[in-house]
C-alpha cells in the first residue's frame, strides 16, 4: 500500500512538472530573450543606419567605421524602442531639436473665389398685363439706373380699360360707405403697380391716357434686358433685372481639413490676380451646409463692399481669410512630425543620445510651421525637429530585428533581409519589388555572379564589378571591395519582397510578412533579379 501511495504521489509531481514545462513553453514571451540574445552583435553606419553588417568595418557607401547597434530599451509611453545614437554620429547628420510648448496658434486661411452678384440687392421690371413698348428710354444692358427712372412707355388696352372703370367709380355718386366699387377699381391699378402718384394725376387729367410710364424701381446697373422699342411684353415677363454692385458677394471654396479655422464674422482680405496690391475688405456671411463632392471643398459666401464698382460679377479674386486664434495649444514644429500614412511619430530627446519614436494625435495645422499636438507628448519635452526620417530608418531596423529574431529567425535570414535594406539595391516601382544591379564595364553578369569578391562604387552602389580595378561609369570613382553574398541568393533562393519597404528576405516561403510594415511579401519575378 505504501508503494502505490508513493507511486501515486511521484506520478503527480511529473504530470504537474510536465504541465508547466508546457505553459512556459506555449508563452509568446518565453521563446523571446532567448532569441534574442542568440543574435550576434550588429554593426551600422551612423550616416547610413540602414547598412547593417554582423562584424565590424566599415561603411560601404560612405566608408564611415561602423558603430556597434544597441539593442534599445523599452518605454511604455512610446513605441517600446529606445534608439541609442554616437554623439559624433548626432552632430554629423545634423540633429536638432526644438520644445514641445503652449502658445496661442492661428492660420491664414488663403483660397480664390469669383466675384457674384448680391442677391438681395438685384429686383426684376415684370408686367402684370399685356402691351406695347411705344417708346424705350433705357435701351443697353449695363447701363446704370437711378429709383424712379423713367425706364419705358407702355400701351396696354387691359390698363387703360382699368383707368376707365377707375374714373367712372370715381366720378360716380357713392351710394354707401366705403364706396366699394371705387375702392375695388383703385385696388386693381395698384396691384399693377401704378402708383399713388400716377393714380393722382389720372384724377386730375379725367382721363385716361394712351400710354403710361414703367419706373425703375431701384438703383443699380442693368444686367438683362429683354424688351426692344415697338416689341410686344407678355404679362408676366422680365424685362428688366436690375442689381446694385456697390457691394457683391464673392464665393470661395475651401477644403475640409481647412473648416475648423472658418467661421461666420472672420475678416477676408480680397485682392485681384492682376492688382494684388489692391485690397478690398469683406466679412465672411455664410458657409454653405454641403460638400462639393467633385472637388472636397465647401463653398463659403464673402460680403465685399464695392463702393467704386471695381469688382465686377464673374471675376477671379484671391482671399485671404484671418482666422481666429486658438489659445494655449501644445505645439510642436510641423518638421518634427513624420507622417508615415500608418501612423505620426515624434522623437523625443531623452538625452546622452538615446531618442523614443513617440506615436502623436495631431490636431490643426498652423502659421509658423506648426503643429498642435493632441496627445502622445507632453509640455516641455524636447523633440527632434530635423533628421528625423534618419532615426525613423534606425526605428524601423530596429524593430524588423526584434520581430525577426523573436519569430525565431536565423542569423542568416536576418543579415539577408537586413542587407538587401541597407544595401539599398531594391527599387520599388509600381507593385513588384525590383533588384536594379548594374555591371561595370569589362565584365559580365554571370561573372558578378560567380565571383568570390566583389567591388561597388560608394557614391552609386548598383553599380558592381569583379573587377578590383574598375571605375564607376558614372562618377569615376574607383570601386570598393565589398560583402554582397545576397547576388548569388537572388538567383536562386527565389526571394520575397515587400512593395512597400526595401526588405527583401531569401526563400519560398509565401507566407512570410515583411517585419516593418507585416504586409505580406511578393515572390520577386526573374526579369527583376539581375
Amino acid at each position: 500500500m505504501k508503494l502505490k501511495h508513493a507511486l501515486r504521489i511521484l506520478l503527480a509531481i511529473l504530470v504537474v512538472s510536465v504541465g508547466l514545462n508546457i505553459r512556459h513553453a506555449l508563452s509568446p514571451h518565453s521563446a523571446e530573450p532567448a532569441a534574442i540574445s542568440a543574435a550576434q552583435q550588429l554593426w551600422t553606419c551612423g550616416m547610413h543606419p540602414t547598412v547593417i553588417q554582423d562584424h565590424p568595418g566599415n561603411c560601404p557607401i560612405c566608408g564611415m567605421k561602423l558603430t556597434p547597434m544597441n539593442s534599445g530599451g523599452t518605454s511604455a509611453a512610446g513605441s517600446g524602442t529606445v534608439i541609442a545614437v554616437d554623439p559624433g554620429v548626432i552632430q554629423n547628420i545634423g540633429v536638432r531639436t526644438a520644445r514641445a510648448e503652449r502658445q496661442p496658434i492661428s492660420r491664414t486661411v488663403r483660397t480664390n473665389g469669383v466675384v457674384a452678384v448680391d442677391e438681395s440687392r438685384q429686383v426684376l421690371v415684370n408686367l402684370k398685363y399685356m402691351g406695347w413698348v411705344e417708346k424705350l428710354y433705357v435701351d443697353k444692358t449695363g447701363e446704370a439706373v437711378r429709383a424712379g427712372q423713367k425706364l419705358f412707355d407702355i400701351y396696354s388696352p387691359d390698363l387703360v380699360t382699368a383707368m376707365q372703370e377707375y374714373l367712372l367709380a370715381y366720378r360716380a355718386p357713392a351710394i354707401a360707405q366705403p364706396n366699394l366699387a371705387l375702392d375695388a377699381a383703385r385696388r386693381k391699378l395698384l396691384n399693377w403697380d401704378v402708383t399713388e402718384e400716377q393714380i393722382s394725376d389720372l384724377e386730375k387729367a379725367g382721363s385716361a391716357p394712351h400710354s403710361l410710364p414703367v419706373y425703375s424701381p431701384a438703383s443699380g446697373v442693368v444686367l438683362d434686358k429683354s424688351v426692344i422699342e415697338g416689341g410686344t411684353v407678355m404679362a408676366g415677363t422680365d424685362v428688366y433685372r436690375i442689381a446694385d454692385l456697390g457691394r457683391v458677394w464673392v464665393k470661395a471654396q475651401v477644403y475640409e481639413y481647412e473648416l475648423p479655422w472658418i467661421a461666420v464674422g472672420q475678416n477676408v482680405l480680397t485682392s485681384l490676380p492682376y492688382d494684388p496690391e489692391r485690397k478690398f475688405a469683406g466679412t465672411i456671411s455664410y458657409i454653405y451646409p454641403y460638400l462639393d463632392p467633385d472637388t472636397r471643398t465647401v463653398t463659403i459666401r464673402v460680403d465685399v463692399p464695392n463702393p467704386e464698382l471695381f469688382l465686377k460679377p464673374d471675376m477671379f479674386v484671391t482671399l485671404d481669410v484671418a482666422t481666429r486664434a486658438r489659445e494655449n495649444a501644445l505645439t510642436v514644429p510641423r518638421e518634427a512630425v513624420v507622417r508615415s500614412g500608418r501612423r505620426d511619430l515624434v522623437f523625443v530627446a531623452l538625452g546622452e543620445g538615446r531618442f523614443e519614436p513617440r506615436q502623436v494625435e495631431i490636431g490643426l495645422e498652423a502659421d509658423g510651421q506648426l503643429f498642435e499636438i493632441r496627445s502622445g507628448v507632453s509640455e516641455g519635452e524636447t523633440v527632434v525637429a530635423s533628421a528625423q526620417f534618419l532615426l525613423d530608418s534606425e526605428t524601423q531596423i530596429q524593430e524588423a530585428l526584434h520581430k525577426l529574431m523573436a519569430a525565431g529567425g536565423t542569423e542568416a535570414d536576418l543579415h539577408a533581409a537586413m542587407g538587401h535594406a541597407g544595401h539599398g539595391d531594391h527599387d520599388v516601382k509600381g507593385d513588384k519589388p525590383s533588384s536594379s544591379v548594374h555591371v561595370a564595364e569589362g565584365a559580365t553578369m554571370d561573372e558578378v555572379y560567380s565571383a568570390a569578391k566583389l567591388y561597388w562604387c560608394p557614391m552609386h552602389h548598383d553599380i558592381v564589378s569583379p573587377d578590383s580595378s574598375a571605375a564607376c561609369p558614372l562618377c569615376e570613382m574607383p570601386l570598393k571591395e565589398v560583402s554582397h553574398p545576397d547576388l548569388t541568393s537572388l538567383r536562386t533562393s527565389g526571394p520575397h519582397g515587400c512593395v512597400m519597404c526595401p526588405v527583401v528576405v531569401p526563400g519560398e516561403d509565401k507566407d512570410k510578412r515583411c517585419p516593418i510594415c507585416e504586409m505580406k511579401l511578393k515572390p520577386i519575378p526573374e526579369s527583376h533579379q539581375h
